[in-house]
């Protein structure tokens, strides 16, 4: 067995280096967002255009997301991970040498279905090489990544296609996804075990993964309303995030006339407060639960949460509504930043109660369903968005947004009332 420190400084290089990966997925993810202003100016879209091509990646994202965490438990995390960054690396690389919507939205398609590979695997290698009470932290810290490719990406890539062009700079993503692809070949390893570590942090097997309970546990699904409620609640969020991050620049432009390196700042600002709130979010949440009683209805997560659904609720009523009034750049970055952490701190929140509420043996199924939902709420912010603003304009289409998340905040209410044991609730008032 190696030493505890070779094991420590091997398990951060492992870390550092998924964290430069998915960092360079979520940039490749976000590229057409980020130099659609440069894009437009070339090849003039109409929203319905631009809405198929948002859209067909979301499609294609919830779809591989789903089978990645299946195919997650099964093969090895090293190559789904290298795998799903080399073909974004390349579908990046052979969209900017290509025209048309229909071919924009073909690629952006595929690099969906890449996409998926990515952080299905990036789960299971923290769970491999971090213990329980380590799990959380690394977790949210992780999660940063989104936040920090999505706050530098749009001032880098703003700046780079000002220069050298849109197509310039989605080629050069693409060779630095290539080449951080070949790079964590070497470098990652699926378990401890393979580079000679005796440690394991998987939970030993217990009675409850027969399988008569997981096919009763698959069955209870289908009624437990506390799922459901958070697949609701995740639906909407990761629509209101995506929608921001990806027409938020748009509203900025065709409502407010700012010019395009100005509303790129928005799309930073958002991100760039993302990146506090997947860390408060946890952290917060994490106080609470400590503090309170141990309860099988709702959770001190969920009061985090509906805080944030509330400042969110109020951000967005404030661009709406207000914005066309603020000539004070600044306040709209900070309305911008209060999005994104909200957004962020419940998306968090919500991947932490999906886990910590569900059986062992069902946990992978249940995240599956959970993260379906929230991709099918990122479908929405795509085409159906771009179609209301093509009718209302982009003030209509982020007032739908906001009335959405208004909805929310009763259901989010509901659910911290409810039986938290997911697929256990069911099972006990049939018992």
């Amino acid at each position: 067995m190696g030493s505890t420190e070779n094991y420590r400084r091997h398990r951060l290089l492992i870390f550092v280096t998924i964290y430069c990966g998915y960092s360079c997925f979520y940039f490749c993810r976000k590229t057409f967002s980020f130099v659609l202003p440069n894009i437009t100016k070339e090849d003039p879209l109409d929203k319905d255009s631009l809405g198929l091509i948002a859209s067909s990646m979301m499609v294609a994202y919830a779809i591989s997301k789903f089978i990645g965490g299946i195919l997650s438990d099964s093969q090895s995390s090293r190559l789904l991970f290298v795998t799903g960054l080399s073909l974004v690396g390349l579908v990046n690389i052979v969209f900017a040498q290509t025209d048309g919507p229909l071919i924009y939205a073909s690629l952006w398609f595929i690099n969906g279905l890449a996409q998926g590979l990515g952080w299905p695997a990036c789960g299971k290698l923290i769970k491999m090489w971090y213990a329980p009470y380590e799990l959380g932290t690394y977790w949210s810290v992780l999660s940063t990544s989104m936040n920090v490719a999505g706050t530098a990406g749009p001032l880098l890539a703003s700046s780079l296609s000002g220069v050298y062009g849109w197509r310039s700079t989605m080629s050069g993503a693409g060779c630095v996804a290539v080449g951080l692809a070949t790079l964590s070949f070497f470098l990652i390893k699926d378990k401890p075990s393979d580079c000679g570590y005796e440690v394991s942090h998987t939970p030993k097997k217990s009675p409850s993964t027969d399988s008569g309970s997981s096919s009763f546990s698959a069955r209870a699904l289908l009624g437990d309303p506390f799922l459901w409620s958070l697949c609701g609640i995740y639906f909407v969020v990761y629509s209101v995030k995506t929608a921001s991050c990806d027409w938020g620049q748009l509203f900025l432009i065709e409502e407010l006339g700012l010019e395009p390196v100005v509303a790129s700042s928005f799309l930073s600002a958002t991100e760039f407060g993302g990146l506090f709130g997947s860390l408060a979010g946890g952290f917060l949440s994490d106080k609470l639960v400590a503090m309170a009683a141990p309860s099988n209805y709702g959770s001190p997560r969920l009061r985090v949460m509906i805080g944030c659904l509330f400042i969110c609720l109020v951000s967005l009523h404030t661009l709406v509504f207000v914005s066309h009034q603020i000539t004070y750049i600044p306040l709209l970055l900070l309305i911008s930043g209060a999005i994104g952490f909200t957004t962020y701190a419940s998306i968090c929140i919500l991947g932490i109660l999906g886990t910590e509420c569900s059986p062992p043996n069902i946990s992978g199924s249940i995240h599956a369903i959970i993260a379906l939902a929230a991709n099918c709420g990122g479908f929405m912010a795509g085409l159906p968005v771009a179609m209301v603003a093509k009718y209302h304009g982009w003030t209509g289409a982020f007032f739908v947004l906001e009335l959405a998340i208004l909805v929310t905040i009763p259901i989010a209410i509901l659910a911290n009332t409810l039986d938290n044991r997911i697929g256990q609730a069911v099972k006990a008032k049939q018992s």
